[in-house]
């Protein structure tokens, strides 16, 4: 199993973009309905909603938000 990722919105874009994350929230590897997604983006796991984002909007990590 691969490790979780993380991701939050580019900083440039968080006054661009209303809805990006600011803290880290966790990468899905699919929709837990099992929705396809589009290529280019990711599921977020947001306050319990799962949203899809583009990934080049994010910055990634492997490191859970302290």
């Amino acid at each position: 199993m691969n490790e979780p990722r993380w991701a939050r919105g580019l900083p440039e874009l968080m006054g661009k973009r209303p809805g990006l994350p600011g803290d880290g929230v966790r990468v899905l590897e699919r929709h837990p309905e099992g929705v396809q997604g589009l290529p280019g983006y990711v599921w977020l796991d947001m306050s319990g909603q799962v949203r899809s984002v583009r990934e080049h909007e994010l910055e990634f990590t492997g490191d859970r938000p302290g």
